[in-house]
């Protein structure tokens, strides 16, 4: 694996975890088949936005 594959994966990953976290603080939750597919569908989307730019 290459640096910057590294570097890459680390930022996904990093981005990930902080959509995540900062989701959980907004109050969602991820208890309930719902409620994750919901939660997971707004961190891609964010993601998504993040990646654009």
């Amino acid at each position: 694996m290459t640096i910057k594959l590294k570097k890459k994966n680390f930022k996904e990953n990093f981005n990930k975890l902080w959509i995540h976290g900062f989701l959980h603080l907004l109050g969602h939750k991820h208890k309930k088949d719902s409620d994750y597919y919901k939660m997971n569908k707004i961190e891609k989307l964010i993601l998504g936005k993040i990646k654009k730019n």
